[in-house]
């Protein structure tokens, strides 16, 4: 599945066009930082991560058990932290959960 083009601003919901962690990522790294956090959706949480995963999460507190790693992540993110970094770190979390 090719990953969605996103111009100007950032959609608040994303959902059904991105369905992968990997197409997740590529839109926030194509598109404007300011605006990450309008990414942070329900559908996210509840759908797109957890099926990217093959996991039942069954709640939010399970969610953020599970995901601490990218919860930081993205509390940390600034304007000196690498798009590329950021690609790379969530790409390398998606494979290490799925073989996990």
């Amino acid at each position: 599945m090719s990953s969605p083009v996103v111009t100007g601003a950032i959609p608040t919901n994303l959902f059904p066009q991105v369905r992968t962690v990997v197409d997740y990522v590529t839109v926030i790294c194509d598109s404007d930082w300011s605006k990450l956090e309008s990414l942070l959706t329900d559908d996210f949480i509840w759908y797109i991560y957890p099926k990217s995963l093959g996991l039942p999460l069954s709640n939010k507190a399970e969610w953020i058990k599970f995901n601490a790693d990218a919860s930081d992540i993205f509390k940390r993110i600034s304007s000196s932290i690498s798009i590329k970094f950021l690609k790379a770190k969530m790409v390398f979390m998606f494979i290490f959960h799925q073989i996990r």
